[in-house]
């Protein structure tokens, strides 16, 4: 992640598209919803995000053994690995805001996660078999 302090929306935004992947292919959507109902157990529900990042990214690096040319997984693989800096920026963002602004970001991020996007429908195609 970059050095420079991210605005707070552009890292919740970046946060979100880089869960996105593990969240549909995995069917996580109870844990958004959880998060999104809940705001104030943020760190559970992020640690839960966390270990569905790190389960798909596997199966990423796994079909990339297999197929390591694709850029659908080559793309999956840097947005999976990048969660890690997404995701501890935004814990600390989230227990430096107030609760209405943590309520907000949360939902927000949420709704963003929620949201299915080109890479991510690709990305449940190449791995539908597993």
């Amino acid at each position: 992640m970059e050095s420079v302090q991210l605005k707070k929306e552009e890292l919740v935004e970046r946060a979100a598209r880089s869960v996105r992947p593990a969240v549909h292919l995995e069917m996580a959507y109870d844990v958004l919803d959880e998060l999104s109902r809940s705001p104030e157990k943020y760190p559970e529900q992020l640690a839960k995000l966390s270990r569905i990042v790190v389960k798909v990214l596997n199966d990423v690096e796994d079909e990339l053994e297999h197929n390591p040319q694709n850029e659908e997984l080559q793309k999956a693989r840097n947005r999976l690995a990048a969660w890690g800096g997404y995701v501890a920026e935004l814990a600390k963002r989230l227990e430096e805001a107030d609760d209405r602004e943590r309520i907000r970001m949360v939902r927000l991020f949420c709704a963003m996660a929620l949201a299915p996007d080109k890479l991510t429908v690709e990305l449940k195609k190449l791995l539908k078999g597993r």
